[in-house]
């Protein structure tokens, strides 16, 4: 049961070690307010906000980038796939889109 919160818990981790104090991470999750330190849920709500965000700004400089259209030959393929059928696809899930934009800036 505890394997399932793992990546989540992973996660959390990873977000409080890009912060140079535990002081600055808990002023991001805390309550302005009362000062209350956020749990587990909300926490891990903010963070894919936060993702969710960034990917839609990622995948609006990618689609900036190729004039609307991320399967134009510039892009060599970078934002398509192979469908089940065989066919090639474009992609339209933005978290797909961005982590291929961050490969494609590397």
């Amino acid at each position: 049961m505890i394997a399932a919160y793992l990546p989540a818990l992973q996660f959390i981790v990873e977000e409080h070690e890009e912060h140079a104090s535990n002081d600055l991470f808990w002023a991001k999750f805390s309550d302005a307010e009362s000062g209350a330190r956020f749990g587990f849920t909300p926490i891990l709500m903010a963070l894919k906000h936060e993702c969710t965000e960034h990917d839609a700004w990622d995948t609006a400089n990618a689609l900036q980038c190729f004039n609307g259209d991320l399967g134009n030959v510039n892009a060599n393929g970078a934002f398509t796939y192979t469908s089940k059928t065989g066919s090639t696809m474009v992609m339209t899930k933005m978290g797909n889109i961005a982590k291929n934009w961050h490969k494609l800036l590397a």
